[in-house]
């Protein structure tokens, strides 16, 4: 009976038709600690919603690890597929998923690997979002590495129906 219920909550929000369709394209500014900096980062994001509680989002972040240095770039590209239980429409908005994260240092690097992300939404003020995100990337080319990120977040959208 467990598994069946189990089944049902993760099935329904994949076959909900709310807001199936829909584009939301947006900024996110915000400032982040990582395991061994904190720093500035700003990313442009593109969000699918799949449906009323599972949204597909690709972000183009930099990251500025030392603001007296703008050498010093990182610019990573994360994609996930987020799980919303709430469907979005609430004024508190957690989410969760997992994702691939494809990341570029400031000294020459590049690398490959999963992540998971986990945050909460708070829409105060129409089309404005702020929030905070934590995300573990779990880097695997060319070696083997682990990192936190915890930032608040603020972020504008621009919505596009089908």
């Amino acid at each position: 009976m467990k598994r069946l219920i189990y089944t049902l909550l993760f099935l329904f929000p994949a076959v909900s038709i709310a807001s199936r369709g829909e584009w939301s394209i947006g900024g996110k500014l915000g400032l982040e600690q990582n395991n061994s900096n904190a720093g500035f980062k700003a990313a442009v994001k593109a969000e699918y919603n799949i449906s009323k509680f599972l949204k597909w989002r690709t972000d183009f972040e930099v990251f500025f690890p030392d603001l007296n240095d703008a050498a010093r770039v990182d610019i990573s590209v994360p994609s996930n597929l987020l799980y919303y239980p709430l469907g979005s429409y609430l004024k508190i908005d957690p989410y969760i998923g997992p994702g691939l994260t494809y990341k570029y240092t400031w000294n020459g690097d590049n690398y490959l690997g999963l992540n998971a992300l986990a945050g909460v939404n708070f829409h105060l003020i129409k089309d404005n979002v702020f929030g905070i995100e934590a995300k573990y990337t779990f880097l695997f080319v060319p070696e083997l590495g682990g990192a936190w990120e915890v930032g608040l977040t603020g972020t504008w959208e621009l919505n596009f129906g089908r």
